[in-house]
């Protein structure tokens, strides 16, 4: 198991260094000023860093997701591994859907939604909110989209069967949609204790390193075709978010919540090379500010609700 999970953890970083290349390709030609590219580098992380923990900040990604994992392992036997039965869900809600042109975060309206399924469901979960890129929609010059969508490990005193059962009553009420024909709510039993566990765990607190394509009302993961402008608009939507606020706890979640957040927040604490010094821009100043004169001038600030 610790073996695992090592390997996963370098794969984990070789694959933001990934993320960071297809960065770094975007703004290669951008005409930046010093503060601004300054600004740009600390953001995403590796060699510079802001005080703020954002999402985007791709070297603290990675040391969320070991946290995230260590986390789980520790809550396992003490809570997790004694309810009844163990699920992973993904939340694909139209709400979560998005234009890269025109786009409109709703993580907060998607979050409150997933806890009130989560809720009634009667179960416990840990809740991780992400964005992904759907490269092949809507086409025709229309841009392309970014989809927001929520991973939960949940467990409770519940069969199988009840769950299924109520998740198949969720999907088929108009509260849940999804106009890509996905279910809105998919749910796998983790049978397979531990080993699942940590599996999802490092699952479901990731960065965007791949892009989604649409096929036959599917969405498969590909890094084929995803191009860095993409993959930097991307960038700039998990810019607006906190990596604290896209972690949620339900019922006994959220003590494995609350001790993932302060394993992440003392280790930004110690972090070597920490800009505390420099008045940074507002997330919407410095994009405003950045795309003035580089990039498409088809896309429009972000709102965030």
């Amino acid at each position: 198991m610790e073996v695992y999970i090592r390997a996963r953890a370098w794969e984990t970083e070789a694959r933001s260094l990934d993320f960071v290349q297809l960065l770094e390709k975007a703004v290669r030609s951008w005409d930046l000023p010093v503060r601004l590219r300054h600004q740009l580098r600390c953001m995403i992380g590796q060699d510079a860093a802001m005080n703020d923990m954002l999402a985007c900040d791709t070297r603290l990604r990675v040391v969320s997701q070991d946290a995230m994992v260590q986390t789980l392992v520790d809550y396992w036997l003490p809570v997790i591994s004694k309810a009844r039965s163990m699920f992973f869900l993904t939340f694909a809600d139209d709400r979560g859907i998005t234009s890269d042109r025109t786009p409109n975060l709703r993580c907060s309206s998607l979050q409150q939604k997933v806890a009130g399924a989560l809720k009634g469901l009667g179960l416990s979960a840990v809740v991780q909110t992400e964005i992904q890129g759907l490269m092949n929609y809507p086409q025709k010059g229309h841009g392309r989209l970014l989809l927001t969508n929520s991973h939960a490990i949940a467990w409770g005193d519940v069969s199988p069967r009840t769950i299924s059962r109520k998740v198949g009553e969720l999907n088929r009420s108009s509260v849940w949609t999804n106009h890509f024909g996905v279910k809105p709510i998919l749910c796998r039993e983790m049978k397979d204790g531990l080993a699942d566990l940590v599996v999802v765990a490092h699952y479901i607190d990731k960065l965007p390193v791949e892009a989604k394509n649409l096929f036959k009302s599917k969405l498969y993961e590909t890094m084929a075709g995803y191009r860095p402008e993409f993959a930097l608009r991307l960038f700039e939507a998990l810019s607006y978010l906190r990596l604290p606020d896209i972690v949620m706890g339900i019922g006994e979640g959220q003590a494995v919540r609350d001790t993932w957040e302060c394993r992440v927040a003392e280790w930004q604490e110690f972090r070597q090379r920490i800009d505390r010094e420099t008045p940074f821009l507002p997330m919407r100043e410095f994009w405003r500010l950045a795309r003035a004169e580089n990039g498409s001038q088809l896309f429009k600030a972000f709102k965030v609700a």
